[in-house]
């Protein structure tokens, strides 16, 4: 049986994980050009990179 505190973890991770998919899909409907060009692809990484941490964790 895993530990609470890991499953915790783990669980907070994956919540992390849906934030960022999350903002990218709506930093891609902003009306900010900004927002669009900069944060959307920022927001995208993230959300590839930080999927693959919370596996290998």
């Amino acid at each position: 049986m895993e530990p609470v505190g890991e499953t915790l973890l783990t669980i907070g991770m994956w919540v992390i994980v849906i934030y960022l998919a999350v903002n990218s899909v709506l930093n891609l409907l902003s009306r900010s050009k900004f927002e669009r060009s900069v944060m959307t692809p920022v927001a995208l990484v993230m959300g590839a990179v930080f999927p693959v941490v919370t596996v290998a964790a």
